[in-house]
Order: C-alpha cells, then structure tokens, then sequence
C-alpha cells in the first residue's frame, strides 16, 4: 500500500506518524523504537491498568510484571 487511505488516518500529521512509529504497523522503526520510560512508572500515582500484548499460553511478560511493580 503506497498511501494510507484517507478513513485510516483522516487529517492526521502522517508525516509525524513516520517519524515517531516508522513507515509500517508491523514493526517499530521510528524514534519510539528506542523509547524507554521505564524509570519514571514510580512517579505514576493514579490507578493504573497494566495490559500485556503476550499472548503465549498467558505467561506474563517480564516487561509487564516490572511495570505491575513499579506503578
């Protein structure tokens, strides 16, 4: 697919959306692929929900549990 259709993404900064995600769904590319905010999930003081996208055989997910944990 050459261009995103217009119901997908309607007046949205694609050009943004490259930037930060990368050029595809199916994998990071852009500057959120280094990305990591793990330092400051202390300073979080609401009630917050965890969700994992593992699905294999619902082992929790190192990542997720370290969040669970510093939240």
């Amino acid at each position: 697919m050459a261009e995103w259709p217009e119901y997908v993404l309607g007046n949205a900064n694609k050009d943004l959306y490259v930037y930060m995600q990368g050029p595809s769904e199916f994998g990071i590319a852009g500057v959120l692929e280094t990305w990591d905010n793990l330092k400051d999930l202390s300073k979080i003081s609401a009630t917050t929900l965890v969700t994992d996208a593992s699905m294999k055989d619902y082992v929790r997910n190192p990542v997720a549990e370290r969040i669970t944990q510093d939240v």
